[in-house]
């Protein structure tokens, strides 16, 4: 190598070296959440150069491996928090005990929502650092709870009913206020982001409604007879939504124009998730999983529902599993866990309560706060 160069390419290293030292001496005085601001991608990139004795892979690797925030809705006023990816768990009751939750979405490194009905109407509540600080965030008269969703923007939306029955759009934007819209006419449906925009359902004929930026809330899909809506799974344009009242599926590429694909044999089909290349809906009536790869053509997992457990309450998907919600033989609230619907294994379980819903999200360790 060329002198200068090779005099330069050594200074270079060296200067490294000891960047990456001052770096970690900052660390130990100011505590990890000086890396707070970096996301996970950043911190991966934290490397030991070769021959600094004073560096430790496996040390950084621990210091800053990504962290998986797990939540779980229960059905007695409780809900479960777990912040070791599973290992254990914290049971919370962060609000009105009468409540039976059937959604919960993990925000944030600091925040829950959680949302169900406490017996008067859709009672939505959320915390501000992940265990404590729960705060009453919705409380309305009403019917249960359908739908809760946060969208791209960090808005929280929900849907329901009020005491009529007539369907009720709950959203929370930007300045913090809820605001209440009700579609034209018809009974509640699920709720769900899709293309990043938020749709509303309702039962009938023009069943679908997508919210504008002014917020209002515009006709975006019609299908023949009537369809209600108890289930969504998307893969990236293409969505399914569960018709319970028709025993059929309405698929979309573009969320305006839908088309029935029927659930041969299948009855009373409700929640429904997508992942690994799979869509899945949870059919009630006639006892079965029901699996499709295209969300067109449709046939029965290798194991029934009864099987796996006793009552089942929700499906969904998150990071290479299947999770199937409820409550097991035993009267113990349960989750398990499964790649393809035949063969499953416990992740969760509690006494003497329902799982409803489950949610996890993967944040830094920096990010966690510290019992």
């Amino acid at each position: 190598m060329v002198p200068f160069l090779q005099d330069r390419n050594f200074r270079f290293s060296r200067f490294i070296r000891h960047l990456s030292s001052a770096l970690r001496s900052i660390l130990a005085v100011t505590g990890i959440a000086t890396l707070g601001f970096l996301s996970s991608c950043d911190l991966a990139k934290l490397e030991c150069l070769d021959g600094d004795i004073s560096c430790n892979d496996a040390l950084l690797g621990a210091l800053f491996a990504p962290q998986k925030i797990i939540a779980i809705a229960g059905s007695a006023g409780v809900i479960w928090v777990s912040r070791d990816g599973g290992l254990t768990y914290q049971q919370i009751t962060p609000g009105d005990a009468g409540t039976s939750y059937s959604h919960i979405k993990v925000v944030s490194a600091t925040r829950i929502l959680a949302g169900g009905s406490n017996g008067t109407g859709p009672y939505i509540i959320e915390s501000r650092s992940l265990e404590a600080n729960w705060q009453a965030a919705f409380n309305n008269a009403g019917a249960a709870l359908l739908g809760l969703v946060v969208t791209d923007f960090g808005d929280y939306a929900g849907c329901g009913a009020n005491g009529s029955t007539q369907a009720e759009v709950f959203y929370n934007g930007p300045d913090g206020n809820w605001t209440i819209t009700q579609p034209a006419g018809g009974l509640p449906g699920s709720c769900y982001i899709y293309g990043g925009d938020f749709y509303a359902t309702i039962s009938g004929g023009t069943f679908n409604y997508k919210r504008e930026v002014d917020g209002s809330y515009s006709p975006s899909g019609s299908a023949a007879p009537g369809p209600t809506i108890d289930g969504v799974a998307i893969n990236g344009n293409i969505a399914v939504l569960v018709d319970n009242a028709n025993n059929r599926v309405l698929r979309s590429t573009d969320g305006a124009n839908w088309t029935p694909h029927a659930i041969t044999g299948a009855s009373a089909c409700s929640d429904a998730a997508f992942g690994n290349g799979v869509f899945a809906v949870f059919c009630v009536g006639s006892d079965q999983f029901m699996l499709s790869t295209d969300g067109i053509n449709w046939n029965p997992s290798s194991t029934a529902p009864s099987l796996a457990l006793s009552s089942v309450q929700n499906i969904s998907f998150t990071d290479g599993f299947f999770y199937v919600m409820g409550q097991d033989g035993g009267g113990n609230g349960t989750v398990l866990q499964t790649l393809d619907f035949g063969s499953f294994s416990t992740v969760f379980s509690f006494p003497t309560s329902t799982a409803t819903a489950r949610d996890e999200l993967i944040v830094p360790a920096s990010l966690i706060p510290s019992n």
